[in-house]
């Protein structure tokens, strides 16, 4: 099974480096543009997909949508609660920079040293709260566990395509990767809108082929 880890297109946040986390943010009209440019690049590549799995997150499954438009018209697109965006609650819409002005604030730590980070953010989300990087790497962990993984049983030439986000595509990363020293959930780096992980998973065991693959 190859799969494929589509991060959305830009959105108007992403320009202006604001957080979105849950916030339902649409694609700007770049990141329309860049599905559609990668949409082609993956017909052209005669690359098409046996399943679909997208954020609920209006800018993910959006991207897919386009994106499919190209390589499979029509087919389902399956909504995961489990892959959307790692949530911020009331720090929505401001930058990293303002709130890591805030004393006691845990985004100072969140580029850097995700493991800080998570510490200070709590285990389990709560209303109006940040969720911890542990918490998002649990549900990214039980969505690879109990439907990628199955899947590759069942459909083990397949080719899968999941669109989600900057942060939720590190926690997948992180399962494949067999990685659990939150200190490395941000490397090598965050992928950048529209651009590609691909992931081989054989007999269970995960390959990393490819990390930030630009389709153009």
């Amino acid at each position: 099974m190859n799969i494929y880890i589509f991060r959305h297109g830009t959105t108007e946040w992403n320009k202006t480096f604001k957080i979105q986390g849950a916030s339902n943010i649409p694609l700007a009209e770049a990141g329309i543009e860049q599905a559609h440019i990668a949409g082609a690049a993956l017909k052209e590549a005669n690359l098409s997909f046996d399943m679909v799995f997208s954020s609920p997150l209006d800018r993910a499954y959006e991207t897919a949508k386009i994106l499919t438009s190209y390589t499979n018209e029509g087919i389902e697109i399956t909504k995961d609660s489990r892959i959307r965006e790692l949530e911020f609650g009331d720090f929505e819409g401001h930058t990293f920079e303002e709130l890591a002005g805030i004393d006691g604030s845990p985004f100072i730590y969140f580029k850097t040293s995700p493991d800080l980070y998570n510490e200070k953010a709590p285990y389990y989300y709560k209303e109006n709260q940040p969720e911890s990087l542990s918490h998002l790497c649990k549900r990214t962990k039980d969505f690879f566990e109990n439907v990628i993984e199955p899947l590759e049983k069942e459909q083990p030439n397949s080719n899968v395509l999941i669109v989600a986000h900057g942060a939720v595509n590190k926690g997948m990363l992180m399962h494949v990767n067999k990685e659990t020293d939150l200190k490395n959930f941000w490397k090598p780096g965050l992928q950048s809108n529209c651009h590609a992980a691909i992931v081989s998973l054989k007999n269970n065991e995960y390959e990393v082929l490819e990390y930030n693959k630009e389709y153009k």
